[in-house]
């Protein structure tokens, strides 16, 4: 069983993910082709099914030009731009 803090955590990365795409205006497809992960894998995270490496976050933070604390949730990254 899922436990709160983990559908939580799930919760902040999906957002930050999707702020991040319409940012950078990406689709899955795109995104999935610009970083390695697979669309299929960026679409469970976008639907709350499963929590990121700390592998993919790192890759995805890169990708978007925002640090880890970010991409997970812990600050805004739209916040400071």
């Amino acid at each position: 069983m899922i436990d709160d803090d983990e559908l939580a955590g799930r919760e902040l990365f999906a957002t930050q993910l999707e702020a991040c795409m319409k940012e950078h205006a990406l689709t899955q497809s795109e995104l999935s082709r610009r970083t390695g992960i697979t669309q299929n894998q960026i679409s469970r995270y976008l639907g709350r099914k499963c929590s990121p490496s700390v592998f993919v976050v790192q890759r995805l933070a890169r990708e978007f030009d925002v640090t880890i604390e970010e991409m997970l949730g812990a600050t805004p990254a739209l916040a400071r731009r």
